[in-house]
């Protein structure tokens, strides 16, 4: 199981619907089992994929921090499309609630420990972070091998990321989670026709070379926030330009992802 966090410090850059569209694109496109962890105390994440069967969610996240020994069959949630069939899918949710914001805890494993007991059952796990730090997001970050930054066009999005990047070095000088790999920026709700739009791609990519930067995007499309309106990822939603964009930006991520594995198993046979 990849487990991959997305976060960044500022808020409305789309964390929570980039989440469950490319747990959806890894589902629905690649035949990919997916968890997603919901560790925003908005509960967003949770809402999305839960909007018709909310009323059956008794256990959460929050119930996993105060019993860290509780079963992942309670607090593991499958999605369902609601259609006619309520489809099945392959996406599951670990569910968040409101008062997640008032947990305090010295421990910054919780949810790692947690995900070691599920790591056969899944191909993928995405968390979804809430944009301050909190307990929550501490751990989640903790938890996470690999990390993306969703951003919009602005000085905002760049000082959120400055602001990450500091986390991460942060966290990894304090010993915590020192493998955990940013994989780079890429932006949300696009609009081309925006000379501010262009700016910002090129800026990005002069400022990883490349590297830390994303040349998917998703462009801003209402198809995103109707598929949302009905609790449903793209793909379970249309075909639509916007899912195609999704696919790439999963392709690129698993590429990301597959090269700098291969690069740590070369490191390692030098080693």
């Amino acid at each position: 199981m990849k487990t991959i966090a997305i976060y960044n410090r500022k808020g409305g850059v789309g964390k929570t619907v980039s989440c469950v569209n490319i747990a959806g694109c890894l589902d629905k496109v690649r035949g990919k089992k997916v968890l997603i962890i919901d560790t925003d105390a908005q509960a967003n994440a949770t809402s999305y994929l839960m909007l018709h069967d909310i009323d059956k969610v008794r256990y959460s996240l929050l119930d996993i921090f105060s019993n860290p020994d509780i079963s992942p069959d309670r607090v593991i949630y499958n999605a369902k499309m609601p259609d006619k069939k309520n489809a099945d899918t392959k996406i599951y949710i670990v569910p968040a609630v409101r008062d997640m914001d008032k947990i305090s805890t010295e421990n910054m494993y919780i949810i790692r420990d947690f995900l070691s007991k599920v790591a056969d059952q899944f191909d993928f796990c995405l968390i979804d972070c809430s944009p301050s730090v909190t307990c929550m997001t501490i751990n989640a970050l903790c938890a996470a091998e690999y990390l993306i930054i969703p951003a919009m066009a602005g000085r905002d999005s760049v000082t959120g990321y400055g602001i990450v990047v500091q986390e991460i070095d942060s966290m990894k000088q304090n010993g915590f989670n020192v493998n955990l790999k940013i994989l780079g920026v890429f932006l949300n709700r696009v609009d081309k026709r925006r000379a501010l739009e262009e700016y910002y791609r090129t800026f990005w990519k002069e400022k990883g070379n490349g590297r830390s930067f994303f040349t998917s995007f998703i462009r801003d499309a209402s198809d995103v926030v109707n598929a949302q309106e009905f609790g449903k990822p793209i793909h379970y939603y249309k075909k639509s330009a916007v899912s195609g964009d999704y696919e790439n930006l999963t392709g690129e991520l698993l590429a990301k992802i597959g090269s700098y594995e291969n690069k740590k198993r070369v490191k390692g046979l030098i080693n």
